[in-house]
């Protein structure tokens, strides 16, 4: 179905040159026989029906190796066709998960990545195996019609020495997926430790604590371990394929001694022997043909079951239906718990609080209290385990994902950092206007990293990259920039400020990375851009939020203070201890 979905022709055409080429290798036997025959009767022969017989015994046979030319052909470009169809739909189904329930699933990882394979592989060697079957049962059952004429027990013997091969090809096959499913975890361990090895943000701690032979010696162990995995299944199967091959040859060998000593004894012709060799190798080929094929298949099915359960998982979170109105009153947290596995500790335990549309909101606490945990849960990558989360009055869960986030603009802590010329590293924030330079300089410049963009070399096109080269370069091959981490981090915020008219700007450690100067020049244009705007504020640098309408502290998962930055300071509790804390580190040191 797969294979006639990705491509109706190719499809049709493979079959039809099966048909062709199934049917070639008898009838060129056939004439071949007779041919020999008509020789053998030497000058009674006649010289029409040998040239005849000669001529369509050739045509056959070229007919049959065109065939496999154009089979070879057709066979390119529908696995062509059906792995970008298959590809296409699985990371169609990854990226339509709302959440990243799934993608920080050590399980699901490990399954996804069997399923990539098998979405290359899997459809098809399914088709393979159809197509191939088909040609081979043609094949046998012409060739045994044959020899059942010459000699009837043969076709049974023929038929039953290829059950132990077909039994331990399908054992194999077994062998091949647990394999396969135990080697997944070791594969993605070693392009683990190989990415460590080869990538430019790890390559100075690596250098620095001397970590590259010890990562080297973590991947050798994964890749020694896999090959042990590989190389003992290799070696068992080796001993059967031998065992069965050894047996065909027997058989063959046999088969052909007795129908030789038919001849001599007058009871078949010259032609017979040729015809019966034909015979004989064809449906021994064809057979363990067939037999590989079966093994090769269920393999794939295994393997392609993975493909399956992935493409037949549930929707991590509720898709919701309605559209997300513009914030007009408030955002409110309902007591909301969350934990991410069922049997884990809570990270967030009965947290209720509400932001004003038009307001900030700073969220204080220490290194794991679960502030980050909130934002993923505005943002719908998880839903609460209980308790509700209100946009205007309406539970996240009934508005759909996609119009709720195109209401959001946030710089995360852990943003990411394109291998992507400068444009393109901030015209992703918003996809509507990719291509509008205007907006994309306006955002630069809130965020105040125009400048930096627009001394490289090819300015707002200038690779962004130590690793590839620009798309458009690959005649001159000029190699890219690579940013300071605060630039960096000044170019993530200058992908969120893309979208000016979002509802609700989220800004979790937005200067983390920024030296003092920056920061404060930051931080005057963002409380210049949030002015009317309703916003969340995260930071550890707490006089940065000194200034937001309303502070909450988290500690343990709870709400345990909340109000202005005097009330809090007045109040003594855990937010004036760590503003206290921050503030001595500004302090001149007491003379004693």
């Amino acid at each position: 179905m797969l294979g006639w979905r990705a491509s109706a022709r190719c499809s049709i055409g493979r079959l039809a040159l099966t048909l062709v080429i199934a049917a070639s290798a008898p009838v060129a036997a056939w004439y071949g026989k007779l041919l020999v025959d008509e020789l053998a009767l030497g000058r009674s022969g006649q010289a029409a029906h040998v040239v005849f017989y000669a001529v369509a015994a050739a045509i056959a046979a070229a007919v049959g190796l065109l065939g496999q030319q154009l089979t070879t052909y057709l066979l390119g470009r529908h696995n062509a066709a059906i792995t970008l169809r298959t590809e296409s739909d699985l990371f169609e189904k990854v990226c339509g998960f709302v959440g990243l329930r799934y993608l920080e699933d050590p399980g699901f990882q490990d399954n996804l990545m069997v399923a990539e394979s098998a979405a290359s592989h899997g459809p098809s060697s399914i088709n393979d195996f159809a197509e191939g079957s088909t040609r081979a049962v043609i094949s046998i059952l012409s060739f045994l019609g044959i020899v059942a004429v010459v000699w009837p027990a043969l076709a049974v013997v023929l038929l039953v020495a290829a059950v132990p091969g077909l039994v331990a090809e399908i054992m194999l096959a077994n062998r091949q997926v647990v394999a396969s499913l135990a080697i997944s975890p070791l594969q993605r361990r070693r392009f683990f430790y190989r990415m460590l090895l080869t990538s430019e943000q790890a390559a100075k701690e690596v250098r620095l604590f001397g970590l590259g032979d010890h990562f080297r010696g973590l991947q050798l162990d994964a890749l020694r371990r896999s090959q042990e995995v590989t190389l003992g299944l290799a070696g068992r199967t080796t001993v059967v394929q031998s065992g069965l091959s050894l047996l065909g040859a027997v058989i063959s060998g046999v088969a052909v001694a007795i129908v030789a000593l038919r001849v001599v004894r007058g009871e078949l012709t010259p032609g017979d022997v040729l015809l019966f060799m034909a015979a004989v190798g064809s449906v021994q080929a064809a057979l363990s043909d067939l037999v590989g094929r079966i093994g090769s298949v269920v393999e794939s099915l295994k393997s392609f079951q993975r493909y399956l359960e992935v493409m037949a998982l549930p929707a991590d979170s509720a898709s919701g239906e309605l559209v997300a109105p513009d914030l007009s009153t408030c955002v409110r947290f309902d007591d909301v718990w969350f934990r991410y596995h069922p049997d884990g500790p809570w990270i967030l335990r009965g947290v209720s609080f509400e932001i004003a549309a038009g307001s900030s909101l700073a969220i204080v606490g220490v290194n794991g209290a679960g502030k980050s945990t909130l934002i993923k849960l505005l943002c719908r990558f998880y839903e609460p385990e209980r308790g509700r989360i209100l946009w205007d009055g309406i539970d996240l869960q009934q508005i759909s994902p996609e119009s709720l986030r195109l209401r959001l603009a946030a710089t995360f802590q852990d943003f990411m950092s394109y291998d992507l010329p400068a444009r393109d590293n901030i015209g992703l924030g918003d996809l509507s206007r990719y291509d509008d330079m205007n907006a994309i300089r306006a955002a630069a410049v809130r965020a105040d990293i125009d400048n930096a963009i627009a001394a490289m070399p090819r300015g707002y096109d200038t690779m962004l990259s130590r690793i590839f080269f620009a798309e458009d370069d690959e005649d001159e091959q000029e190699a890219g920039v690579s940013f300071s981490g605060g630039q960096w981090q000044r170019l993530a915020l200058a992908r969120s400020l893309m979208r000016d008219r979002a509802s609700l700007l989220i800004l979790d450690e937005p200067s983390s990375g920024l030296d003092a100067e920056a920061e404060h020049h930051i931080h005057q244009t963002l409380t210049e851009f949030r002015s009317g705007r309703t916003s969340i504020l995260i930071s550890h640098r707490l006089g940065t939020l000194r200034n937001a309408d309303h502070i909450v502290v988290l500690d343990g998962g709870r709400i345990t203070e909340r109000g202005d930055h005097d009330d809090l300071m007045a109040c003594g509790g855990v937010y004036a201890r760590l503003f206290t804390l921050q503030g001595q580190g500004y302090q001149p040191a007491t003379v004693q």
